[in-house]
Order: C-alpha cells, then structure tokens, then sequence
C-alpha cells in the first residue's frame, strides 16, 4: 500500500482553476489530460510542451505551429499562433500587412487592423513558472466557445512562446525533477532547490538571453527576432521569477529610470495594463508591488525592447520556488500558485490588450509617424561607419536583423577629407522609421536623468565593433545608396578574399617560399585556429616587413602570420589549397610569398617571425568562477575562433596535467574552493613555462595568493564621500542609491595600447574600446615592456567622476612574467555577452601568440639577476 500524500500548499487552487469556467471544445484535451498530471504537480519539460503545441496545431483551426529555429543544443524553437479559423486561412496576407503600420506613413483605420499581442515565458531556464502556465493559456485561446474569447480572436493574433530558452529549462526541470523525492521538502537548503554550477538560468553557452535581445549572438534571440519584425506586435509579455522570498511583481518600474526615448504615452498603455493586473491579484488575495527595484533602459531585454519599436512590453516577476514547494521566514508558497500567478497576469493582459486595442494600434502607428518627423529635425542625416571589411560586415548583419535601413556604397566616397572605402563603409541614414533605434546605438551617452542602473549603460555599437563613426549633417548624395553586393555574415563572405584567384599548379605551389594573412579582420584567429589543426607550423612577424605581391612591394604590418614552406614540406600542398580557400570564405585575404628574400625589413628565415606552439587552451569552470564570463570566453572559443578547448571543473584541477595545455584560462570569479594547493600548482605551471590568462576578479584571486605582484588600486575609503557633503545631508534611506552612483554598472572605456607589443596586434589601432562592468583598478607594472593597454577615458554610459579619476592611467592589460612563464592578465572581460567583439583580439592573441611571449627587462635594468625570459 502506498504513501498517503498530503497537498502541502497554503493555498488549494489548481493553476487550471484559475481559467474561467468557460464551455469548451471536447476535443480539444487539457494540458492535465494531455501529460497526464496536474500542472504544476511537477516540472514540464520542454518537448513535452512542444508535443502540446503541435498537438493543439493538429486538432485545432484556431492554432498554427511555428518553429522559428534551432538552440545550440538542437532543441526546437516554437510557438503557436492563436486567431479566430478566418485569419488563420489569412496569416500571411495579415502578417505581410501589419509592416505598413510602422512605415511612419500608414494612413488608414486603425480600427480595422488587428490587435497582435506576443506571449513569452521563461527566457531564464529556472524560472519555471513561465514555461508552464504557458500550455493553459494556449489551451483557453484554443478551446473556449466564450464570445469573449471568441471576439478576441476575431480581432486579434496571440503569439504564444513557451520556451524561449529550452536548454536552460530543461537543464533545471531535470535537476528539480531528479532531486524530490514523494514529499517535497519546503526547506530552501534542500537539494532540490540548490542546483549546480552554471544552474538553468542561461542557456547552452552560459549566457542570459534577456540581455541578448540587442547583441542577437544567439539563435533563439536571432529567430525570436526574426518574427518580431515580421509581426511588429503590439504588445510583448515578458514572464521571469525573482527571489523566493518576494512577492510578485508587474510593471510600471521606477519611472524615473525608463530609456530616455521611451514616449510617455508606453508609460500611459503600460499603467492601463496595471489596473488589470492589480483587479486580478487582490480578488485572488495575491500581494503584489509596481514601480520598485526594476527599470526599462536596457533596450536589450524583453520588456524594453518593444518600447523602442512601437509596442509595450511589460515585465512580470513572480516569486520563486525553485521546486515544488518553498518556505522562507516570509512565504510559504507551492510551485503551482506561481504557475497560478503567471496564468492569472496572462489573462489579464490579453483583457487589458483587448481593452486598448485601438489605443495600442493608433500608438504604434503614431510612434513610427513621430520617428519620421523627429528624424527630419535632426541635424545628423546619417552615421558613416568606417572599419575593416569583417567590422562592417558584423555591423551589417546586426543592424539587418534589427530591420535598420542602411547602404554600403558601392564605389568609395569622401568625407572629412577622407576617402572612405567600398566594403569598409556603412552608411546609417536617420531618416528611417527605426530613427530612436538608430539613435540609442549611435549616440555614446555619459550622462542621464537617472544615473542608476538596473543592468548596463551602454551598448554603443561603434565602440562595441572599434568603428569609426562620422556624423554626416548635409543632404545625402543618391550615389552612396547605391549598394554594393553583400553577405549577412561576415562567415559566409566572400568578396573579400584572397589575392590568389586561380588554382596553384604544383609547380607553382612548390617554388613558392610560404604564404601570409593580414591580422586586421575579425576572423583572422579562426583561421590560424583551422590551419593548426591542420598540423600547420604558424609563425607571427614580431616586425614589419614587404614581399613583391604582383608587380607591387606590399608592406605587412607586425602580427601578420606567416606559414614556410620549410616548416610544413610534409602536407604543404594541402595547407595552400585550405589556406587559400578558407581565407576566402572567412574574408581574410591570403597571399603566397615567392621569396624569403624580401625587399624591406627581416627575410623570412629570421628570428623575428616568432613561431608559436598549437593552441590547446584549459578553460576553468564551475563554482568559484562566473558562469556568464566563464559561458562567453567558451562561446568565443567554440563558435567565433573555433577553436577545440578542455573545459575542466575548478574542483578538479589538482588532478590536471597542466603541463599538457598550451595555456590555462581562468575567467572572473572569486575561486572560493580553492586553496594554497591550487595556487602552488599555478605557480609551477607558470615557473616550468606556462601561461595563464586571467580575467577582471581571477587576477584579485591571483594577488591574494601572491601569484602575481599586488598593484591592485583601493577604492577611496567610505569616509572621502562623507567629506564631499555635509553630514547632514547623508541620508541612511539614500545608502542603496549611493553605492549604485559609485558602481559601474557597464560602460565602454577607451585604453591606449602599445600596437608593437605581441599581445595588441592586429588591433585597428592604438586607442581601444573596452567594456567595463565593475570598479576594480590595477596599477601599471614597473617595468613598461610588460604593459599592453591602460585606461585613458570614457568613451560611452555612466562613470562617476571618482571612478574616472580612479581609473585614469591604470593597467587594463599587462603581462607578469614568473620563471621562463608568464600571466597574461585582462581587467576586463573581452567578449562580453559576445556583443563586444573590440578588444578581443587581447584573448586571442593571449591564447595564441602569450605562450612564446618573452617580456624584456626594464630599461636601465642591467642586474645580472635578471632571468632572460
């Protein structure tokens, strides 16, 4: 005989009972009938919602299935749309018409447009709630004969997303599902609510695609977008969990801290919806709060994306239980009342949407009008972007995907006095219905109304890819419309390719004294990561140096990459062919070199074409580190650089040949559980030749341990702020605000680097933007040579005037050598969320060319001691 169960919730109602109590379609099965469970009783997985979805697309005429994409982990990506049968046999006609609403020229009835409104639940994997209210929703759209329901769908087309993060959701379902056994523990130090390292939050890679709306790194963002713009709704649901202890949460947030281009009628439409939401919490008893905590700038996220495209987005926060039930010293609360929550704000808004239909439709209409016509006051006509082929090329591409207007000139124009390549220029004309959009990337705001942030500053596109962007104020001249032939990525390009078009004969292959890339485009490491792996020797020119190329003397710069013949006679017939035809599809020109006698500067049989080791790299992950560092430096190296690596927990490094890797990665983090054992094993890889690439907080850990020299920067002591202001004026309830005005909550930085130095080729230039997310300073290193980059200046988002000062001249870059090794050391992370693609080239070449780096003594430093290195 089995186990009595008692319901341990609070509360007895069943997320279904929050539906109302409508006729129904027999055939349609409930989501309790189709699983065969009560939802919310345990953790739905994410194909068996999406067994749901097309089971409802199968039975329903009201329902159409949409798979938009694929995740790293090749899960599907869909959603459904829900309308009445009529539109259904219409979808595309209506879906190709709603663009002419957001042309900023629409002139007709907006009474006869249909309302579109998209649903989205759970881009964060563990917060569960989302993902399974969604089928309940889905299952009243589909299945009530109400004609309330009836009526909606008539005017309206109801996008339902169930999953926007199927990895990271079934990474927790399994654990919370795997973890309980028939009674649930409540207690928060349970297992069940204690998930490992990197938990369900982010997805396959590690990162949080709530912040990847804008940066649109990865395929669930790029399809969700995709459809965003095909549909352009009118009203985006945004459905996340907070701390178990808190109640729930719907938008308005701190009005004060909205994105600056936000019109004030969103804010309008936003508190409309709040009368809804509010009238359904307190009849269901449910404590609630609005206008706290939460802010819309970011344009990045979910809920504040729609804002700067003519729709309201509204974020809801419900309070978690990471399991299936959770008590703290101020809730008591079961996973189904969440689900409960979640099904009950749904209905809500799709109430609160129909409500202001119209409203809604007259303001998208009208935010695209007023874009028009504020573009046309602006004395900006356009931004001209300027950068190396695969720069614009990544430009090109993102601003695609965010349907911005833009023209590569197909011949080159000049500005400024300066001649502005073809396939180096972009052109950003404002006149566009997209104006605010453009606007908030172009534009590199230091200052605000509000200088506390939520999540980052700034996200200028510019700095993020080191383009150069010129403001162009006269009358556009038509020929730089005209458009050259372009890719959609800078990985399929190929009008920039090598200099070599024909096949090589085999007699030409072999009088040929080896070939040589450029390191300037972005994908230039990818390359010599496929080349090694290849079994191709690589050498890097630590001076400048010219071939004959044609009938022409060509000048190559240091950090160009050089493959001998000499060096790789056992497959060198092999490394042309894949040289020269990878270097076309990446967009990285490659020439062959008929002579190691050269015209200017080293032949090629000299020393300074420094030959470095295949790169294997050791990235350390797991507890101790931070999972959105740790998640980017792997995205790099996997899908950006291509390059293999060894992904070791940090608890099992002591049981680590270190000595096997070329170089060991150690991402930001505290490394809590490690001990003096860990850092004496550094120590030594270091010592015999190794190198390690540390991260903003990873170099801190290294200082601590004495692995590195201690320069790290103090903070000023609490009582320098208390001088600024009278005593009087410091208040205890301004504490919070306080520390947030002195954090930096994400900001590009400009550092100037010493191009000579190994560690900034291939850089576009000396001055660099970096993105910087917190306030830790590093004094410079004694001796110059070790020193790659130092911080000179703000270049975009907030930085209090302490931390500029501050930051003023210290080290963003440098190298510590130890025994015949070295510690490469990064302040900041240099491929944050995968947007920031402009300082890089620090890691790779930290990675490919740090473990032959040898850093020369000091000047004037002539001890006799001193280690040649």
């Amino acid at each position: 005989m089995g186990c009595l169960l008692i319901p341990l919730s609070v509360r007895s109602e069943e997320p279904l009972d929050v539906l109302p109590n409508h006729p129904r379609e027999d055939r349609i099965a409930s989501p309790q009938s189709f699983f065969g469970y009560a939802i919310g009783s345990r953790h739905l997985r994410h194909h068996e919602v999406v067994a749901y979805w097309k089971y409802l697309a199968e039975n329903s005429d009201r329902v159409a299935l949409i798979e938009y994409g694929q995740t790293h982990g090749h899960r599907p990506l869909v959603m459904v749309a829900i309308t009445s049968p009529v539109n259904q046999a219409n979808l595309d006609s209506i879906r190709r018409g709603r663009r002419r609403l957001t042309t900023g020229k629409f002139a007709g009835d907006v009474a006869e447009q249909p309302l579109v409104m998209y649903l989205g639940y759970s881009v964060h994997g563990d917060e569960a709630s989302g993902i399974n209210a969604a089928p309940l929703i889905a299952y009243h759209l589909a299945s009530s004969q109400s004609d309330e329901i009836e009526q909606w769908l008539e005017q309206g087309i109801y996008l339902v997303d169930p999953a926007l993060n199927p990895d990271g959701i079934d990474r927790f379902a399994n654990w919370a599902n795997e973890n309980r056994g028939r009674f649930a523990s409540p207690l928060p130090l349970d297992r069940e609510h204690v998930q490992p390292w990197p938990g369900g939050r982010t997805n396959y890679y590690w990162f949080d695609l709530n912040r990847d709306w804008l940066p649109l790194v990865h395929p669930e963002s790029q399809g969700r977008l995709r459809l965003f713009h095909q549909w352009k709704p009118n009203v985006v649901l945004d459905f996340h969990e907070m701390s178990g202890s808190s109640s729930f949460f719907f938008q308005p947030g701190i009005p004060a801290r909205n994105n600056p281009l936000t019109p004030a009628e969103n804010l309008e439409l936003t508190r409309a919806f709040a009368k809804e939401h509010a009238l359904s919490m307190d009849q269901a008893g449910e404590s609630f709060y609005t206008e706290e905590r939460f802010d819309d700038f970011y344009m990045g996220k979910g809920s504040t994306y729609p804002d700067l495209h003519g729709a309201v987005g509204i974020l809801f926060e419900q309070g978690s239980t990471r399991g299936i039930r959770l008590r703290t010293d101020r809730t008591d609360r079961h996973f189904r009342d969440t689900v409960a929550n979640q099904v009950r704000t749904s209905l809500s808004s799709l109430r609160a949407a129909n409500q202001q239909r119209q409203a809604l439709l007259q303001f998208q209409v009208s935010f695209y009008r007023s874009s028009l016509e504020k573009a046309q006051t602006d004395t900006t006509t356009a931004y001209i972007l300027t950068g190396s082929t695969s720069r614009i090329h990544a430009a090109a591409d993102l601003l695609r995907r965010h349907a911005v207007q833009f023209s590569q000139p197909a011949q080159g124009i000049r500005h400024d006095g300066r001649l502005c390549q073809p396939g180096e220029t972009l052109i950003v004309p404002t006149l566009q219905p997209e104006y605010l959009f453009v606007k908030s990337l172009m534009e590199p705001m230091q200052s605000f109304a509000e200088n506390i942030f939520y999540d980052v500053s700034t996200w200028h596109l510019p700095s993020a890819l080191d383009l150069d962007m010129h403001r162009f104020t006269n009358d556009l001249p038509s020929s730089w419309l005209v458009e050259s032939a372009s890719k959609t990525s800078t990985e399929d390009s190929t009008e920039t390719g090598s200099d070599v078009g024909h096949q090589l004969s085999q007699k030409d292959e072999e009088n040929l004294a080896g070939l040589a890339f450029e390191p300037f485009e972005l994908n230039a490491p990818r390359l010599v990561s496929l080349l090694q792996r290849r079994g191709a020797a690589v050498r890097v020119a630590t001076d400048e140096f010219s071939t004959i190329r044609g009938a022409e003397e060509h000048k190559w710069p240091r950090g160009s990459f050089v493959l001998l013949r000499q060096a790789n006679n056992k497959n060198w017939k092999t490394l042309v062919e894949l040289a020269i035809k990878s270097g076309k599809e990446l967009g990285v020109p490659v020439s062959t070199i008929a002579s190691s006698l050269t015209p200017d500067g080293p032949d090629l049989g000299s020393d300074t074409l420094l030959e470095f080791p295949r790169c294997n790299p050791l990235l350390i992950v797991g507890e101790g580190t931070s999972a959105y560092c740790a998640g980017n430096l792997w995205h790099f190296l996997d899908t950006r650089m291509c390059q293999p690596s060894t992904l070791v927990d940090a608890s099992r490094v002591q049981g680590t040949n270190l000595s096997d890797f070329s170089c060991v990665l150690l991402p930001s983090g505290d490394y809590s559980n490690w001990s003096a054992a860990e850092a004496e094993q550094l120590k030594d890889y270091v010592r015999d030749g190794g190198t390690v690439v540390a991260i903003a907080t990873a170099i801190s850990w290294l200082q601590r341990n004495q692995l590195v020299d201690r320069a790290e920067k103090q903070q000023a002591p609490a009582e320098d702020l208390r001088h600024e202001s009278p005593r009087d004026a410091i208040r205890f309830a301004d504490a919070q605000d306080q520390r947030a005005l002195e954090s930096i909550a994400g900001a590009f930085l400009e550092v100037g680097a010493d191009t000579t130095h190994p560690l900034a080729y291939g850089l576009p230039d000396a001055s660099v933007p970096v993105f910087r997310d917190h306030s830790l300073t590093f004094s410079l290193p004694d001796n110059p040579y070790q020193s790659v980059a130092n911080y000179r200046s703000v270049l975009a988002g907030y930085v209090s005037q302490r931390n500029r000062e501050r930051l003023t001249g210290t080290a963003a870059v440098w190298v510590q050598p130890s025994g015949v090794g070295r510690f490469i050391l990064l302040a900041d992370n240099p491929v944050f969320r995968g947007y920031v693609r402009s300082s890089e080239r620090f890691l790779s070449n930290a990675l490919l060319i740090g473990p032959s780096l040898a850093i020369p003594p000091a000047p004037n430093d002539h001890s006799e001691e001193q280690e040649e290195h």
